[in-house]
């Protein structure tokens, strides 16, 4: 229960981040614009979709035992994502814009102060943590207002100028996402399964592999996405040629696997790691006597329950 929680909530954040992210990918498009035929479909669909990322949060909020701070400051900036993109009609204010996307990060930071990262030393794991929902949130929740809005309405088939720059720039989100998904979430997966043993003897670790093959069948998809069907969305559109559902139904095993990559997470969330890393987290017994100053360093060994290593100086 507490994993489907936790995918709930991460659903939620993507379709609360998705919204400023597709926003700008049709920013000066004239199907963005005030004058575009599709324009009021575009934004009252936008809206309907962050409405239900609200009521998805809500839902998964209310599931949670007592009131926590967090989820309160991160619904604050829930709220704030959704009215600066509702105020931005046009995508062409920089407060708006500006504005929007903090909030996203505050989505961001509200996550990972809720994650396994918080219980970590330092502030390399809670930064790491807040790129990584960062990134996946904007990367799943554009591509999913992409899809959930009205067919035809994204962009023009018959407008190959449109349709390039769309997809040029879905292509430069899409591997920049990808890249820093892919060291953010190594960081993550060393600090907290830190050995073979963790990894292949725990239910953490076997959640970690699926979502690492998970990673490496989203990089083909997304390769296959750009060096084909970016190209021949371009050739189909100027040859007229009514290729859009098929482009869609590529879109949609792009959106599936993402959506699988999250779920992941998800049980990653709910589960707890083996053990803290002990580059970070050492802990130190003083033992003193008059005659004798000895320091024992102690860690623990993930994987290995009853185990330590120790160093004594």
């Amino acid at each position: 229960m507490t994993g489907l929680v936790e995918f709930v909530n991460a659903l939620s954040v993507s379709l609360l981040a998705g919204a400023a992210v597709h926003q700008q990918l049709l920013r000066k498009l004239s199907a963005n614009s005030d004058q575009g035929q599709f324009a009021s479909n575009i934004r009252r669909r936008r809206h309907i979709i962050m409405f239900a990322g609200l009521l998805l949060f809500a839902a998964s909020a209310a599931s949670r035992t007592g009131t926590n701070w967090v989820l309160c400051l991160q619904l604050l900036a829930a709220v704030v994502s959704c009215a600066a993109v509702i105020l931005n009609r046009k995508a062409n204010s920089l407060p708006l814009t500006a504005l929007a996307f903090v909030a996203v990060f505050g989505l961001a930071i509200c996550q990972s102060l809720g994650s396994h990262a918080a219980d970590e030393a330092g502030a390399l794991p809670l930064l790491a943590s807040t790129l990584h929902w960062a990134v996946a949130a904007c990367w799943f929740g554009a591509l999913a207002h992409t899809l959930l809005q009205p067919a035809g309405s994204n962009s023009s088939a018959d407008d190959p100028a449109r349709q390039a720059t769309l997809s040029w720039r879905y292509a430069v989100l899409s591997l920049a996402a990808f890249a820093v998904l892919a060291v953010s979430g190594g960081i993550l997966a060393f600090i907290h399964v830190h050995n073979v043993d963790a990894l292949n003897s725990t239910g953490y670790g076997s959640v970690l592999k699926i979502k690492a093959a998970l990673l490496i069948v989203l990089l083909l998809v997304v390769c296959a996405s750009l060096l084909r069907n970016s190209p021949r969305r371009t050739q189909a559109a100027n040859a007229k040629h009514k290729a859009a559902a098929r482009f869609r139904r590529a879109d949609w095993l792009h959106c599936g696997v993402l959506a699988a990559v999250l779920l992941a997470s998800a049980l990653l969330a709910a589960r707890s790691p083996p053990g803290f890393a002990p580059f970070l987290n050492p802990q130190m017994w003083q033992l003193s006597s008059p005659d004798l100053k000895l320091s024992v360093e102690v860690q623990p060994v993930s994987g290995r329950p009853g185990q330590i290593r120790f160093r004594k100086t």
